[in-house]
C-alpha cells in the first residue's frame, strides 16, 4: 500500500458506487483511504485507529447519521481533524453549520477528479475549499 505524506483520510458514504468510486480517486492521487459505510461503521474505525485521522470525507444525507454528526462524533477523539463534506443535495451552509470548531469544507456532487484532488488538498493545507453549490 502506497503511503501518504499528508495522513490518513477516512472516507464514509453509504452509496458503494459512490465510496468506490471516491476511494478510488483519493488512493489513486496516493492516499490513505479508511472506506465506512455508514457513521457507526466511520466511529468504529476512528476508535481503532492508533494514528490521527487527518481527514474525514463524508457523505452530508446518511440514513443513520448525517454527515455533521459523524464529523462532530469523531472529531471528539481527533480535535484537529479536518473535514469535507460532499452532498449533491444541500448547501455549503446547510452541510457546514455547527462545525466551526476545525477547517470543514464542502464539494457539490458531483465532482471531477480534479475537484476532488483539489479540495481535499486544500482543505489538509489548513484552507478551506468550496467547489460548487447544491442547491
Amino acid at each position: 500500500m502506497q503511503t501518504s505524506h499528508e495522513g490518513t483520510i477516512l472516507l464514509v458514504d453509504d452509496e458503494t458506487a459512490v465510496r468506490g468510486l471516491v476511494a478510488r480517486m483519493l488512493r489513486t492521487d496516493g492516499y490513505d483511504v479508511l472506506e465506512a459505510t455508514c457513521g457507526q461503521a466511520a466511529i468504529a474505525a476512528a476508535a481503532a485507529q492508533s494514528t490521527p485521522i487527518s481527514l474525514i470525507v463524508s457523505d452530508v444525507n446518511m440514513p443513520d447519521m448525517n454527515g455533521r454528526e459523524v464529523v462532530r462524533a469523531i472529531r471528539e477523539r481527533f480535535p484537529a481533524m479536518r473535514a469535507l463534506l460532499i452532498s449533491g443535495g444541500v448547501t455549503k451552509a446547510e452541510a457546514t453549520t455547527g462545525l466551526d470548531d476545525a477547517p470543514t469544507a464542502f464539494l457539490a456532487k458531483p465532482f471531477s477528479l480534479a475537484d476532488l484532488v483539489i479540495a481535499v488538498r486544500t482543505v489538509l493545507r489548513a484552507g478551506v475549499a468550496d467547489r460548487g453549490a447544491a442547491a
